[in-house]
């Protein structure tokens, strides 16, 4: 009897046990994965993670209470994506931020059930990331990189330097999108009259990249965005060369190109903070229109264009939204 007693107590016991464990995990808040293609930022205060959290606690939501971060970053290495997406994916998040085209494309392999939110992302339907903005179907929604920005680097080296007749192009032939980049960019050019030379370049392979530059005998470098993460390095090799560069992103200017026609990539993160504490809320991705930027924005960095000798014209300084001193 006394046994009996025994065993009908530890089945309760472990009963109880489950029940409490049930409930725990019940009560733990959602998992958001964040997987960036660029390098740790250290929640700076002008960093898209930083817009992301920052608008997510104006929306109500709290980290640790209603969300936690699941976070990873490849530093520009595209052969860590796959293990970073399967990590994030193998701890059943809500949902899944990611940061570049190769992010997405890295997440849609490992699943087609959680939500993933991508930012800045060029032609995400041309990419086969969604059906089409307005209904974008699936798991994924987010917000676009305005590719018209790759057609205003052309027009943007002819109204600072109207002497220039070669251009050069560094490509990244990994990125999935890297042809459609120089595709565009190479269609403006033509149209102005350039000559475009195309180097391609991994990580790593910059300093080959500019020996085959100076072959080229190229006077402007534009930077697509696949290189954003690597802009101090390019810098560096493009002063010693003397050439002046053009990028598509702030980071570009802020790391020594000369100059940079952007979209505000912190209000990329933004707007995909909203749709994340839509869909913590039950929404579907499906049901949520990409979202386009809503103007562009150029940075002149003088310091950059005294070190050159470039007098920027004054018909661009006017236009410029940030200039670097």
């Amino acid at each position: 009897m006394k046994r009996r007693s025994l065993l009908l107590a530890s089945g309760a016991s472990a009963i109880l046990s489950a029940t409490r464990t049930q409930a725990q995990a019940q009560s733990l808040p959602p998992k958001i994965g964040w997987l960036s293609i660029g390098k740790r930022d250290s929640n700076n205060p002008g960093s898209s993670f930083t817009a992301f959290m920052t608008k997510l606690k104006e929306l109500g939501f709290v980290e640790g209470r209603d969300f936690v971060i699941e976070r990873r970053w490849a530093a520009g290495e595209l052969e860590e994506l796959r293990d970073h997406s399967r990590t994030i994916v193998a701890v059943k998040p809500a949902l899944i931020v990611a940061a570049a085209s190769p992010t997405v494309a890295a997440f849609q392999k490992e699943t087609t059930t959680i939500p993933i939110l991508f930012a800045n992302v060029g032609e995400p339907v041309e990419q086969g990331f969604v059906a089409s903005l307005a209904r974008p179907g699936g798991n994924l929604t987010g917000t676009t990189f305005r590719f018209e920005l790759m057609r205003k680097l052309p027009e943007l080296v002819r109204d600072t330097l109207p002497d220039v007749r070669r251009l050069a192009l560094l490509e990244d032939e990994r990125y999935k999108v890297s042809k459609r980049v120089t595709m565009r960019i190479g269609e403006a050019a033509n149209a102005l009259g350039y000559k475009l030379d195309v180097i391609h370049a991994g990580a790593g392979e910059f300093e080959r990249a500019f020996a085959g530059l100076a072959r080229t005998k190229a006077q402007v470098l534009l930077l697509p965005p696949q290189y954003v993460a690597h802009g101090v390095k390019i810098a560096s090799l493009a002063m010693k060369a003397k050439l002046p560069t053009f990028g598509n992103y702030i980071e570009y200017a802020r790391d020594g190109a000369l100059m940079s026609i952007y979209t505000d990539a912190a209000e990329g993160y933004e707007r995909i903070a909203v749709m994340a504490s839509k869909i913590l809320k039950g929404a579907k991705p499906a049901d949520l229109p990409v979202e386009e930027p809503e103007r562009m924005y150029l940075a002149v960095n003088m310091r950059t264009a005294k070190s050159l000798g470039i007098k920027i014209p004054q018909s661009v300084l006017v236009r410029a939204d940030k200039v670097i001193e």
